[in-house]
Order: structure tokens, then C-alpha cells, then sequence
């Protein structure tokens, strides 16, 4: 299957910073958000008791302590 367009809502300032981040790591917020979900769909493991940070915000519940900062970090060593 081809690439689909998905249109999200997400914080203003989330965005900002999504995209400062892609900049300097020389990637695309698309890329971002794509590999994310990949790893959604591979089961992806992360810090005992939180689930990844995304998803608790989009069930409404705000990312668990330390968690956006841990996915941040994992962005920058994998991209960085």
C-alpha cells in the first residue's frame, strides 16, 4: 500500500518542537510519527508500567512521569 495522508490535532507547540527536532536530526515529522507507529505495530517494549507516551496522551490520560522525556531521548540516539 502508498502513502495515505492523516490529518492529526496536536498541541501548537508539540508540533514546533516536533519539527525543530526532525530539522535537526535531518528527518520530516511524517518520518517521526511513521516510525512510532511502526513500532506500535511491533510490539515496541517500553519502561515497565508507563506504555508508550503517545498513547496514554491520546486515551487523555497525559504521558506517565519522565515519559515524553524518555521517548524524546530515545528519538535523539536513534536519529541523532
Amino acid at each position: 500500500m502508498g502513502k495515505t495522508k492523516l490529518t492529526l490535532s496536536v498541541d501548537g507547540e508539540i508540533v514546533k518542537r516536533a519539527k525543530e527536532f526532525a530539522d535537526r536530526h535531518d528527518t520530516s515529522v511524517s518520518a517521526l510519527v511513521e516510525d512510532f507507529l511502526r513500532r506500535l505495530e511491533g510490539g515496541a517494549r517500553w519502561p515497565a508500567g508507563e506504555g508508550a507516551p503517545i498513547v496514554a496522551r491520546l486515551r487523555g490520560l497525559g504521558a506517565p512521569s519522565g515519559g515524553r522525556e524518555e521517548y524524546r531521548r530515545h528519538l535523539e540516539e536513534k536519529y541523532g
